[in-house]
C-alpha cells in the first residue's frame, strides 16, 4: 500500500487543525513519506477535515511532478500519484476549501501532459471539449482572455502557474483556440520527454529552445512573462499580451471578466486577488485595459492601473 493511502476507520475523531501544518513541515524537511503516513493515519479517523484532505492531496501532485523529473521511473508511476491527488482534491472541495478547486483543474493538466507525454500533441485532441471542469469560473474565464490575446497558432507562454493553468484549460481542456500552443516554461526546462514533444509539435530542430520557434510561430506572452528572457525580440501589446513582431489580427473575441466581478461581488477570495493581478500586470503595458476592460471591475487596485 502506498504511503499515507487513507483506510477507513470505525469511528470518526476531531479535526485537529495543527495536523496540515505539521505534515507541510515534514515535506520540507525532506520527509515527503512521513509527512503523508501522518495524514493518512489523521484523515482515516477525521475525514472531515478540508485542509487536511488538500494538503494530501497536495504532496501526492508534488510526488507526480518529481516522477517526471526524475526520468518517469519508479513505481508507482505519475498517473496514479494524480489519481490519488483527485481523489484527495475531489474530498476538499466537498469541505469547501477554495484552494481544492483550483488544484483539482491542476491535476487535469498534469493528466493532460502525460497523455502529451506519452502520445504526442494530437493525443490531446481526443478530449471531450464540452465535459466541465471544477476550476472556478474567473479561472477559465482568464484562460480564454489570455489565448484570445493570441494570434493563430501562437506559442503561449505563461510567466507563472496560474496563467499555465488557465491557458491550459482553455486552450487543451475546453477546446477553445487550439491553435495556440500553451507552453509550460518550467516543465520544459525540467522535463526530458516533455521538451521532445515539444520539439516535435514546434517542429524544433535538437535541442533548440522555443526562441526558436519564433522566426515560424508568433512568441505570445502573459502578463507576468518576462520578455528579458528571449533576447532582442522586438515585442508588441495585444490586449492582455506581448507578442513578437508587429501586433497581428486576432481572431475576434470579446474579453470578458464577467465572471470575476460576480465572484469580487459575492465572495473574493486568494484567487480572486491573484487573477485580478494578471490583469492589472497586463494594464502596465496596455493601459489602454484601465479605461475599458478593467473599468468594470470594482476594485481598490484598479486605483493604481497602468502604473
Amino acid at each position: 500500500m502506498l504511503p499515507g493511502l487513507v483506510r477507513p476507520a470505525m469511528a470518526q475523531g476531531a479535526v485537529d487543525p495543527n495536523v496540515a501544518p505539521r505534515a507541510a513541515a515534514l515535506e520540507r524537511a525532506g520527509d515527503w513519506t512521513g509527512a503523508t503516513e501522518m495524514l493518512g493515519r489523521y484523515l482515516a479517523t477525521a475525514p472531515g477535515d478540508g485542509r487536511a484532505w488538500f494538503q494530501f492531496g497536495r504532496m501526492y501532485l508534488l510526488a507526480a511532478r518529481q516522477w517526471h523529473v526524475q526520468g518517469h521511473e519508479g513505481d508507482p508511476d505519475g498517473a496514479l500519484y494524480l489519481d490519488l491527488a483527485a481523489i484527495a482534491f475531489d474530498k476538499a472541495i466537498e469541505l469547501q476549501i477554495d484552494s481544492g478547486r483550483v488544484y483539482r483543474g491542476t491535476v487535469e493538466m498534469e493528466r493532460g501532459v502525460l497523455r502529451m507525454e506519452q502520445g504526442g500533441w494530437s493525443a490531446l485532441a481526443a478530449v471531450d471539449p464540452r465535459r466541465t471542469t471544477p476550476v472556478p469560473g474567473f479561472v477559465l474565464e482568464l484562460g480564454a482572455n489570455l489565448v484570445a490575446s493570441c494570434p493563430s497558432n501562437a506559442i503561449l507562454v505563461p510567466g507563472n502557474q496560474l496563467e499555465s493553468l488557465a491557458a491550459w484549460l482553455a486552450s487543451v481542456e475546453l477546446g477553445f483556440r487550439r491553435d495556440v500552443f500553451p507552453l509550460l516554461p518550467e516543465r520544459f526546462q525540467d522535463d526530458s520527454l516533455y521538451r521532445r514533444q515539444v520539439a516535435v509539435t514546434l517542429e524544433l530542430a535538437g535541442s533548440a529552445g522555443v526562441t526558436a520557434a519564433a522566426t515560424e510561430r508568433t512568441l505570445c506572452l502573459t502578463p507576468f512573462a518576462d520578455s528579458s528572457r528571449f533576447g532582442g525580440e522586438e515585442w508588441s501589446v495585444t490586449q492582455l499580451a506581448l507578442v513578437t513582431g508587429a501586433a497581428p489580427a486576432l481572431p475576434a473575441h470579446v474579453l470578458s471578466i464577467t465572471q470575476l466581478q460576480q465572484s469580487h461581488q459575492q465572495r473574493p477570495t486568494a484567487w480572486t486577488e491573484a487573477v485580478t493581478a494578471v490583469y492589472l500586470q497586463a494594464a502596465r503595458r496596455n493601459v489602454l485595459l484601465c479605461g475599458g476592460l478593467l473599468s468594470y471591475l470594482k476594485d481598490p487596485a484598479i486605483t493604481t492601473c497602468g502604473r
